[in-house]
C-alpha cells in the first residue's frame, strides 16, 4: 500500500546498516570536488503535530546519492556536509537493493523538495502518512472496480510516479495510506468501460482540486464510478 519511488543511477552499498540506525552516506562514482558544505536540519512531524523516531533519507536528484540518519525520539534530524544542490527528504520504509546497490525505496513520507545554496537549512518538517478512510460505488449497480491512486504533488517536484493502493475492508469500504500534505489524487487502472464520475471529500472536489490535509481530517473519501460498456463488449453480449 506504500508509494514506490524509483531512484536515478547507482547510489552505492551497505543499505541493511542504515536501516539498522547508522547514518551512512553514499557516493556515486567520482569524488566530488572540494567545496563548501552546509547543514539541513528539522523535524518529522506525525498526526497531531507528534515527533517519533524514523530513518530519514536526503536523496540528490541528479546523481541519486543518498544520505541516510536516524531521527531522535522527538522527530528531530540533521544531515551535516551536505554540498550545494537539490535533494529530495523523505523518510524511508523500505530500500530494495539489487546486486548491493540501492537502486529503489517506499518512502513512509511526503518527499520534501529541499535545495541547499550557500547556507544551512533549518526547520524543514517532513509530514509524515495518515490513513484515510473512503467508499466506492458504481452508479447502475455494474461490479465495483479495484483501482489505484496516483499521487501528484501540487509543485509538480520528482517526476517519478508515486503510486497507492487502497486496502478493501468490504465490498465498498478501504482505507489508503496517503502523505499529510496538499497533492491531487489521480485515479487509475481502471479497466475498460469505467470512469469517475465523482470523487470528494467532503465539499472538496477531487476531481478539480488537490486534497487539502487541513480539511482531510474531518471527512472520508467518496468515489463513484460511471460504467459503460465498450462497442465491442456490448456487441459481443448481444450475439445469440
Amino acid at each position: 500500500m506504500n508509494p514506490r519511488i524509483v531512484l536515478p543511477g547507482t547510489v552505492g552499498r551497505r543499505c541493511a546498516a542504515a536501516l539498522l540506525g547508522v547514518a551512512i552516506l553514499w557516493t556515486g562514482a567520482g569524488a566530488a570536488a572540494a567545496a563548501q558544505h552546509f547543514a539541513v536540519s528539522g523535524r518529522v512531524v506525525f498526526a497531531g503535530g507528534a515527533g517519533a523516531s524514523h530513518i530519514v533519507a536526503l536523496i540528490h536528484t541528479q546523481t541519486g546519492r543518498v544520505s541516510m540518519k536516524p531521527c531522535g525520539a522527538d522527530g528531530a534530524f540533521t544531515f551535516e556536509s551536505v554540498l550545494p544542490g537539490s535533494y529530495a527528504l523523505s523518510l524511508v520504509d523500505a530500500i530494495t537493493i539489487a546486486g548491493g546497490v540501492a537502486t529503489s525505496m517506499r518512502p513512509a513520507s511526503t518527499v520534501i523538495p529541499v535545495i541547499v545554496t550557500d547556507r544551512d537549512l533549518t526547520g524543514v518538517e517532513v509530514p509524515a502518512y495518515a490513513d484515510m478512510n473512503g467508499r466506492a460505488t458504481v452508479d447502475g449497480g455494474a461490479p465495483l472496480p479495484r483501482f489505484s491512486f496516483r499521487l501528484r504533488n501540487t509543485s509538480g517536484f520528482l517526476s517519478q510516479s508515486v503510486v497507492v493502493t487502497p486496502e478493501f475492508s468490504s465490498s465498498s469500504d478501504f482505507s489508503v495510506r496517503l502523505p499529510k500534505t496538499s497533492k491531487f489524487l489521480d485515479v487509475i487502472g481502471l479497466p475498460a468501460g469505467y470512469s469517475v464520475s465523482r470523487f470528494l471529500c467532503g465539499r472538496m472536489d477531487l476531481l478539480e482540486d488537490p486534497l487539502d490535509p487541513a480539511k482531510a481530517d474531518s471527512c472520508d473519501l467518496e468515489l463513484v464510478f460511471a460504467f459503460r460498456p465498450s462497442t465491442q463488449v456490448a456487441r459481443a453480449s448481444e450475439r445469440p
